[in-house]
């Protein structure tokens, strides 16, 4: 599952994350962010991303 970073444009009152306020961002699965940017149209895309953040890379030890 990916997780979206929208921004509220406008007030919205919803069952999931209550009421929403213009200028809230909120971090939520594609498929809810896509129904309030699109169907609600109160609010516009940020940006997607991974669910898991990357691993950071194993520092190497050199032993010599």
């Amino acid at each position: 599952m990916n997780l979206a970073e929208i921004k509220i444009t406008k007030l919205l009152i919803t069952s999931r994350y209550g009421t929403l306020s213009p200028g809230d961002i909120l971090r939520t699965d594609s498929e809810y962010a896509r129904h309030l940017v699109e169907d609600c149209q109160g609010a516009e895309w940020k940006a997607v991303a991974d669910q898991a953040p990357a691993a950071k890379p194993k520092k190497q030890i050199n032993k010599s």
